[in-house]
């Protein structure tokens, strides 16, 4: 299923991996009504079949490779199942996760679904995901297109707005807080992408890294008000290589 990226995007590392940035959350609030979509996509897929012609020859042997009836249906049902047991919540509320972001994260999952998939039950899949403000915001959102839902999604949770959190946590000596340990790396430089590309922020991201692990700084010999956009990501990486051995 293919749709158009909008706005800013991670790295693709960031983007697809799915065993370090992405918590495997069970779902549990829209079970109820996914089997209802299940059993409408069963439906649809019984009704399309009965009207499809008696395949030919040549169409058969063209098709044989293309999933069709129960196997199509399966597939779908498995794809939307995945997309909705396997994908990180959006809440809209602190600094972990800007839209962008988790944008970033589910465009790939989405363009990766069977073409026939239906979009309004793509859709729907998407809106189970939402949670706390985000879930609140879009609570009267009718989008028709998943182009819809995620421009929605960003006019309820701007930029701006997002940069103030960031600010706000870092002042405050928060911002990791709440993040497992073996998360720091990542979670700092998914907020450094959505923080103005200058130095200075990439010092503050520092200075925050420095703040939950000093002796890290001292043994790298690293002095945190020295960070720069350039040299930040190769920081964090080792920061973080520190930290997880102390864990083991």
């Amino acid at each position: 299923m293919a749709t158009h990226a909008k706005g800013k995007s991670l790295a693709p590392s960031d983007a697809m991996d799915t065993s370090s940035t992405i918590s495997r959350d069970p779902l549990d609030t829209i079970s109820a009504k996914f089997d209802l979509v299940l059993a409408r996509l069963e439906k649809i897929e019984r009704v399309q079949a009965e009207r499809r012609p008696a395949p030919t020859a040549a169409s058969t042997a063209t098709r044989s490779s293309v999933p069709s009836g129960p196997a199509a249906s399966t597939s779908v049902h498995g794809s939307l199942e995945l997309l909705a047991n396997y994908s990180h919540k959006f809440s809209g509320a602190g600094i972990d996760w800007p839209v962008h972001a988790w944008e970033a994260i589910m465009r790939p999952r989405v363009e990766a679904l069977p073409d026939n998939c239906h979009v309004s039950d793509v859709v729907f899949v998407l809106l189970g995901l939402l949670e706390g403000d985000a879930k609140k915001a879009m609570a009267s959102a009718m989008p028709l297109t998943i182009d819809a839902f995620f421009e929605q999604l960003s006019d309820c949770f701007p930029a701006s707005e997002y940069e103030i959190r960031v600010e706000r946590a870092l002042q405050a000596g928060t911002f990791f807080s709440g993040i497992a340990k073996h998360q720091y790396a990542n979670m700092a430089m998914r907020v450094l992408q959505s923080l103005p590309p200058v130095n200075n922020s990439a010092v503050k991201i520092a200075q925050a890294l420095m703040g939950v692990d000093p002796d890290a700084f001292v043994q790298l010999q690293l002095d945190s008000d020295s960070a720069t956009i350039d040299t930040i990501g190769e920081w964090c990486e080792k920061v973080q290589d520190l930290i997880n051995l102390k864990q083991k």
